[in-house]
Formats: structure tokens, sequence, C-alpha cells
């Protein structure tokens, strides 16, 4: 969970690793920011430095519960793997002031 002043911009991302421990790469990923009613906010290509991936973020809309979610491609070093597609969610909360 991440939290916002309305209107800040952070970065907000995720760390991949492999779970079997073989080698991979990112060959696309992208976000989905949407507010508790299910409304995308803001979506597109998410950045891409080695094993992370993020945006910079910057809520428009207060309120709890928003969900950003990461769709990541991933190509595992592994040939019999091939290609994988992980989703991962971040809660964010957007307030007027701490």
């Amino acid at each position: 969970m991440r939290n916002f002043l309305l209107g800040e911009t952070k970065e907000l991302g995720i760390k991949i690793s492999g779970a079997d421990g073989v080698d991979f790469k990112i060959l696309e990923a992208r976000y989905e920011y949407k507010n508790r009613l299910g409304e995308i906010l803001a979506s597109g290509e998410a950045i891409v430095e080695d094993k992370m991936v993020y945006t910079n973020l910057t809520p428009t809309e207060l309120g709890f519960n928003q969900i950003c979610t990461f769709i990541v491609k991933v190509q595992s070093d592994n040939e019999e793997k091939g290609i994988e597609q992980v989703r991962q969610d971040i809660i964010v909360n957007v307030i007027e002031e701490y």
C-alpha cells in the first residue's frame, strides 16, 4: 500500500524476481490505475529498469483503496517456460494532507 497527497507525484512500482532462480528478461510492461469504482484514471507503458517496473503516478482523485495494476510480460531463459504474464496490484490511498 502507498499513500499519496492529492496531486503529488511519486514513483510507484514493483520488482520482478524469478521464483525458480532462472534469469529472465522483461519484454513489455504497462500499468492501469483505477479508482474504487473500477474507472481507469491513468494507464500506459511502464518504465523498465533492469528488474524494476514503475510509473510516476500523480493521483487526481481523492479516495482509499484505489488500485494500480502492473501487467508485465517476461521471457525466461528456461526455454520450457516461454513467455509469461505477471500481474501485480498495489493499493493506493489518496488524501488531502498527512
